[in-house]
C-alpha cells in the first residue's frame, strides 16, 4: 500500500476536506482524472482540490461539479497566476505624462490617438 504523500488520490481527497470528500463518489473516473491531472499535467493535489472546490458554498450535490472540474484539470495544466506568460519585460514610460496617459498619446479632448512611440515595438522593415 502507498502511503497517503504518494497517493495523489488520497492526498487530493484528504486535501479536499471531509465535507466534500463524502460528497464526492470515488469511481474508476474519478481515480483516473485524479491521476491524469497530477500524472500529466502538474497539478498538486492541493492545487486540484482547491480548484475543484472553489465556489461550492451554495451547490446542493457537489461531487457532479467536482467531477466536471477534474476532467477539466486533467486537460491543462494549472493557471499560475505568479507565473503567467508575460508580454515581455516591462518598459519605463519616457515621461511622467505618457505614464499619466497609460502610454497613448492624446489629443485635446483627451481621445487616444495612438500609443506613444516608447510604448510601440520597433518594427523590422
Amino acid at each position: 500500500m502507498t502511503a497517503p504523500e504518494q497517493d495523489p488520490v488520497r492526498a487530493f481527497r484528504h486535501a479536499l476536506g471531509h465535507r466534500l470528500d463524502a460528497q464526492l463518489n470515488t469511481t474508476h473516473a474519478v481515480v483516473a482524472l485524479v491521476h491524469a491531472a497530477v500524472t500529466n499535467h502538474g497539478w498538486t493535489p492541493e492545487q486540484l482540490a482547491k480548484e475543484c472546490a472553489r465556489d461550492l458554498g451554495d451547490t446542493y450535490k457537489p461531487g457532479g461539479v467536482i467531477t466536471e472540474r477534474l476532467r477539466k484539470a486533467a486537460t491543462h495544466p494549472p493557471i499560475d497566476r505568479d507565473h503567467s506568460p508575460s508580454l515581455g519585460p516591462k518598459r519605463p514610460f519616457c515621461s511622467p505624462e505618457c505614464r499619466d496617459n497609460a502610454g497613448w498619446v492624446l489629443d485635446e479632448d483627451r481621445n487616444p490617438i495612438r500609443r506613444c512611440d516608447c510604448r510601440s515595438s520597433p518594427c523590422a522593415s
